[in-house]
């Protein structure tokens, strides 16, 4: 009875990557560039701080990816500008009800910290998650479109974007994924020019 619980509310709604169509995908793109940063934009007591939860994550990196994450956290650090970072911001974790209401889920990786972390992860998602189901060239236009929406709808500056990108893959080696996207992954740690694996048409 006393026991600390979390109350969840049921959702009926499809995912958002169910739902998208070729001829509206830039209609799903600006609402869903729109509505990460609405996230960004808000600010919660709760979450745990990016940076303390980042650093109690590469202590389980190889000691090579260990130096080079950690090059990269003080190298990237920014104190102020934090903003609510969902953590794992893709289409399978947006809800759109029958009313066409988009209802964000999974907020386990939730945190305060730097808006352009949140955006090199979701662009990582965007162009390496999920297989080789999708074609490149449609997986750098999704990168795209999505970051010329985030940045036409916010005044939030996404700096040193290319080595927040290669962080991001750094990290995402330490997650459960298949063993075509953990190669692309270590690839990605080491390319000369990452920006053009993410835009470059």
């Amino acid at each position: 009875e006393d026991s600390p619980f979390i109350e969840m509310q049921r959702i009926d709604g499809s995912e958002l990557l169910d739902l998208i169509e070729p001829s509206r995908m830039t209609d799903f793109l600006d609402a869903f560039a729109t509505l990460h940063q609405l996230i960004h934009r808000q600010q919660s007591r709760l979450a745990p701080d990016w940076h303390d939860v980042m650093y109690s994550k590469i202590c389980y990196l190889s000691s090579d990816l260990r130096r080079k994450a950690e090059q990269l956290l003080e190298i990237l650090y920014v104190p102020q500008n934090k903003g609510l970072l969902h953590g794992d911001f893709h289409f399978q974790n947006i809800l759109v009800t029958a009313d066409e209401k988009f209802i964000v889920i999974d907020w386990h990786d939730a945190t305060m910290g730097p808006p352009v972390a949140d955006v090199a992860r979701t662009l990582l998602l965007l162009r390496t998650a999920g297989g080789t189901a999708v074609p490149d060239e449609v997986r750098r236009y999704v990168c795209r479109e999505y970051i010329d929406r985030y940045q036409a709808v916010s005044s939030i500056q996404l700096s040193n974007l290319a080595d927040w990108l290669r962080l991001m893959a750094i990290l995402r080696t330490l997650e459960q994924v298949q063993d075509a996207e953990r190669d692309q992954l270590y690839q990605l740690v080491h390319h000369p020019d990452i920006s053009s694996y993410f835009f470059n048409t």
